[in-house]
């Protein structure tokens, strides 16, 4: 197990907006005996490939190597110290790790016909996994269902669309919001995604849709197409009342636009949803739509605070979760993953940075640590270390 020290520690002054910011976060927490660890695929600068995790002064706990490039990590709330972590799309294996220890404790691949798009959810008992699988060279989104202790297949279902990717279960239910991206690739090697067949020989996006499913059945209980041609509906976050918020990437022909001396065209692509209501996008003007440049990566809501990265412009923005008004967006190098660890959000970038939004601190600042050697992907989880 390797320890590196956390270096780099500084403060730094946020905008003028970030008291509203803090406002919407929750008050001062107490000391709480359960340590939390921040987890997150991550690579170093010689491009090795690891999942890591850190405490919330920037102290690598530790880190296990991966075959290939990692994608989401997920908590598992009846493991304390553990997290899964899965390929980044579209490869075939995932690992529980044991983050106390640094060890690799279950190791599983998608079927022969299967990839993983590197996204899972649990079950509200904890006792079944359910993975975003997509088809090769097939138009077939896949939900696949696995025991948890022994990572066995129980049962698999139509995703209800294209290229799922993340999925949430909604709380107090036993339904999957599921992302189903709308985008087909066609690999070099139809029978496998091994590398070097894994490159795409043909890529193209159709329809994409949010998708509810029941988790038993796999029975599709609704769909809800994306609203404006090119949206892919990519990540989402859930509220603690059943809200889902959503992340999309825009899917259009930028370039072709570009070579007509045209812009591309501005579109929201931060929604969220509930209930009977249609999607509901949000409230941003001209200017902050075009600095989100056509990709958000992480969604994450905490209380009436909805924070997106947005990794092309090098921001995270943030919104009012209730009307999804914006209220700023920050400047944020690489930004990638988001958390929430002991009730305050914590951002990760690609040069290894974490920005921790303290409201304990002052109600202009945050704590921003570096983790030695390691770059965050574009999500992180919060796990007990016991």
């Amino acid at each position: 197990m390797t320890v590196i020290k956390g270096i780099d520690r500084r403060q730094f002054l946020l905008g003028s907006s970030s008291a509203a910011l803090v406002a919407m976060m929750l008050p001062s927490c107490s000391a709480n005996s359960q340590q939390q660890w921040m987890v997150s695929s991550a690579s170093d600068n010689q491009g090795k490939h690891y999942v890591a995790a850190v405490d919330i002064d920037g102290y690598l706990i530790s880190r296990v190597a991966l075959p290939a490039r990692g994608h989401d990590t997920l908590a598992l709330p009846h493991k304390p110290g553990h997290a899964l972590v899965f390929a980044r799309s579209p490869n075939t294996f995932a690992m529980e790790i044991n983050f106390i220890t640094g060890h690799i404790t279950h190791q599983f691949e998608c079927g022969n016909d299967t990839y993983f798009c590197g996204h899972g959810a649990l079950s509200a008992d904890g006792s079944k996994l359910f993975t975003s699988e997509n088809q090769l060279n097939h138009n077939q989104g896949m939900i696949v269902v696995r025991d948890t202790q022994s990572y066995q297949v129980l049962n698999r279902f139509a995703s209800g669309g294209i290229s799922p990717h993340e999925l949430v279960m909604l709380p107090n239910s036993n339904t999957l919001a599921v992302a189903n991206s709308g985008i087909v690739s066609v690999y070099g090697n139809s029978n496998s995604v091994d590398t070097p067949a894994s490159k795409v020989t043909s890529r193209h996006f159709t329809q994409s849709n949010l998708a509810y499913i029941d988790a038993d059945s796999g029975r599709v209980i609704a769909k809800l197409n994306a609203p404006e041609a090119g949206q892919s509906i990519r990540h989402l976050d859930v509220s603690p009342e059943g809200k889902v918020y959503i992340g999309m990437q825009y899917e259009g022909d930028t370039l072709k636009d570009s070579h007509k001396n045209q812009s591309p065209k501005q579109m929201s692509l931060i929604y969220s949803h509930q209930g009977n209501e249609g999607l509901k996008a949000s409230k941003a003007s001209e200017l902050q739509m075009q600095r989100i440049q056509h990709q958000t990566s992480s969604v994450k809501v905490l209380n009436n605070l909805l924070a997106v990265t947005c990794p092309q412009s090098h921001c995270i923005t943030f919104l009012h979760a209730d009307s999804l008004e914006v209220i700023e967006q920050q400047e944020y190098q690489g930004a990638a993953g988001l958390t929430a660890i002991n009730n305050m959000l914590v951002a990760s970038n690609r040069e290894g940075k974490l920005r921790i939004y303290n409201n304990k601190v002052n109600l202009k600042y945050a704590t921003e640590q570096t983790v030695a050697s390691l770059r965050f992907d574009s999500h992180m989880t919060s796990i007990y270390s016991a």
